[in-house]
């Protein structure tokens, strides 16, 4: 049982109710005001992984109702969590749906930018469908920002299920790439707590993309975000 004591009533609920309803993630059948209550309530608790795949439900229902400010706080709020207990699975999913919600936006850099993060979470956690499911995403900002080939050989990777070799060079610096800012983030968080500043680190970081392949070798180089 977890409760809440910031009403004026103590409320205990049990643990399987708040399960129940984060594993419910389809929107038709699932209120924003009730997984509202259960993030609210679960803030005061110790259940992090809970309260972590309950923000991430929210965000998806603050997305589906087309709020997508909100939706962007929530998911940012769910990567800050994940940089503590390191769970990096649902920080993948959370950069895919930050990608969604600047996809909708029509901001399609920034959202290119969070697929291209999910895809070197995909790498580290050798999820073969989160990459080839970032291949398309990331394919369909190229379409969207006009550059035809760039999307052409995304797609073609998706379709194929081209995954990246695991002793690819590009593949490697993107996890280190990862790694490396995810360091950096929590030696930030770090000093930020020991001067007694609550504020959020910041979840921006270096992007690395795969040169796509009708180019010279020379100019493979120019095509990684570093």
């Amino acid at each position: 049982f977890f409760f809440s004591s910031r009403r004026r009533h103590t409320r205990f609920l049990p643990v399987s109710w708040a399960r129940r309803c984060v594993q419910e993630t389809d929107a038709e059948y699932m209120g924003l005001q009730e997984m509202q209550e259960v993030v609210y309530l679960l803030q005061e608790t110790n259940f992090r992984e809970l309260l972590v795949y309950s923000m991430r439900v929210l965000g998806k229902l603050y997305l589906h109702s087309y709020e997508y400010t909100k939706a962007i706080f929530t998911f940012k709020q769910v990567n800050f969590f994940c940089k503590k207990e390191k769970f990096f699975d649902q920080k993948m999913k959370s950069y895919k749906s930050l990608g969604l919600c600047y996809q909708h936006l029509k901001d399609f850099i920034k959202a290119k930018s969070y697929f291209l993060k999910q895809l070197q979470c995909a790498w580290y956690l050798k999820n073969n469908r989160y990459e080839l499911l970032a291949y398309d995403l990331i394919g369909m900002q190229h379409f969207y920002l006009g550059e035809v080939d760039k999307a052409k050989f995304y797609h073609e990777k998706m379709i194929k299920g081209s995954v990246e070799p695991s002793d690819s060079p590009i593949r490697k610096l993107g996890v280190s790439k990862l790694v490396n800012r995810l360091q950096k983030n929590e030696l930030s968080l770090f000093i930020k707590q020991q001067s007694q500043d609550k504020g959020f680190s910041s979840d921006e970081g270096s992007d690395i993309e795969i040169p796509y392949t009708n180019i010279s070798k020379d100019q493979k180089l120019s095509l990684i975000h570093i």
